[in-house]
């Protein structure tokens, strides 16, 4: 009997202490209906982007930028996505506001090989639950790009000829370049074709502008003869009605 009660205090004191702890977490993740709604508006300015950096040696690299950040309340947490097991780049980061240039916070990335998702969540420490979360898609640069079939002016702004890309290209290099040929004829050929019909409607309206402008000399011509023969007729018939008399 003493070892069913022994037994029976553990059950009671684990579903006590059990209770105890879930209520504290709650208590740790509950916020009010207002603060959350005020915590909502107030991430929902939280915005991120990136822009490619060229240094003066040529050296390229990737400025990914998290802004809007508003007070010391607000904390950002930012996880990477893409990069190989081996990387040296950070994976994981945290940005408080006093890391902040006014609420404006930007790291270097100097990986430009791999496309990269980044998922940044904003949190608060007044809410402990997430306020919201984005991502954005940091590019690699496209090798093609640097080949000479994507220098000529028809495919710069071709797909594979892009110099930085969000997307896997999944085809290999003879495909692509192969494709990237196919492109370039393409629209040289479109092009040339369109110029051509350009300098034919100009040859039919030029012959069209001659033919108008001779046709209204003419008509002034004849006009001015039909006025000239009836002027000689009258002034004949002057003159014979003045010898008549």
């Amino acid at each position: 009997m003493r070892k069913f009660y022994n037994v029976l205090s553990i059950i009671l004191f684990s579903i006590f202490f059990y209770v105890i702890g879930l209520n504290s977490v709650l208590a740790a993740d509950t916020c009010g209906y207002k603060e959350k709604n005020a915590l909502n508006k107030i991430a929902g300015k939280v915005q991120a982007n990136y822009e490619i950096i060229t240094a003066d040696d040529g050296k390229q690299s990737i400025a990914i930028n998290v802004f809007n950040i508003p007070n010391e309340d607000i904390y950002v947490n930012v996880f990477a996505d893409g990069y190989p097991s081996d990387t040296t780049e950070s994976t994981t980061m945290l940005i408080y506001y006093n890391m902040t240039n006014n609420g404006s916070y930007q790291f270097l990335v100097n990986d430009i090989d791999h496309i990269v998702k980044y998922t940044i969540r904003v949190q608060s420490y007044s809410c402990s639950n997430f306020v919201r979360t984005f991502s954005i898609i940091k590019p690699k640069k496209n090798k093609f790009s640097d080949m000479d079939a994507c220098k000529y002016q028809e495919v710069l702004d071709y797909f594979f000829c892009k110099e930085w890309i969000t997307e896997e290209i999944k085809y290999d290099d003879k495909t692509v370049l192969d494709k990237i040929e196919k492109a370039r004829i393409a629209k040289t050929t479109t092009t040339t074709t369109r110029c051509y019909s350009c300098e034919l409607e100009e040859k039919e309206a030029k012959k069209l502008a001659e033919f108008n402008q001779l046709k209204t000399y003419l008509i002034i011509g004849i006009s001015a003869g039909i006025l000239i023969d009836i002027l000689v007729i009258v002034v004949l018939l002057v003159r014979i009605k003045r010898y008549s008399l």
